[in-house]
């Protein structure tokens, strides 16, 4: 089963809300081979994310590039995930913004298959405008269905070592990651 179809019978195509104690947030799986540019406003609606693929139609799965906006549409952030040959890139996969609006977080999948057990997280702040790989804070993601528990915690796994490939819950307060330097 490909990724796609794996994504369909999970049904996380379309936003799920998580509800309960401390959950309030909406999460989206990206259909793996859109064509069209996806928006994302801001919970108070001041900025907006958009995943644009790019990359030739001859590619079979378009490798996208991430531009954050304010309401204005002036283009704030803009990082393209794309590779000259089409396979060396990454793709996102599923998108998320933290309840508060300060942080758009997502994870992305390599476009060639390779380190097929890797799904970076990368999140925006809003505060400094910076995008910052999460994989540097807590070591390598292994689960691209991450959570987020307001305001603006982050829920997933990651290997327990290079040498120990086992996942490892892992959780990151965002707002704490910013007064961080990466570990890696």
């Amino acid at each position: 089963m490909n990724r796609r179809e794996e994504t369909k019978k999970r049904g996380q195509r379309d936003s799920i809300a998580k509800t309960g104690p401390g959950f309030i947030c909406s999460f989206v799986a990206l259909d793996l081979l859109a064509d069209e540019t996806q928006k994302y406003r801001s919970f108070d609606g001041k900025l907006e994310a958009l995943v644009i693929p790019v990359g030739g139609a001859a590619v079979e799965r378009r490798e996208s590039r991430v531009e954050i906006r304010d309401s204005g549409g002036n283009v704030l952030l803009s990082r393209s995930f794309a590779s000259q040959d089409g396979k060396n890139g990454f793709i996102v996969y599923r998108v998320a913004w933290t309840p508060d609006s300060q942080f758009f977080v997502f994870s992305v999948y390599s476009s060639g298959g390779h380190e097929f057990w890797q799904f970076p997280i990368y999140f925006y702040s809003r505060k400094d405008r910076r995008l910052r790989l999460l994989d540097d804070y807590v070591g390598p993601v292994t689960d691209p269905d991450f959570e987020i528990v307001a305001p603006d915690l982050v829920r997933t796994f990651r290997i327990k070592s290079y040498d120990n490939f086992d996942p490892v819950a892992v959780e990151a307060k965002l707002s704490n990651i910013l007064k961080q330097k990466p570990k890696r």
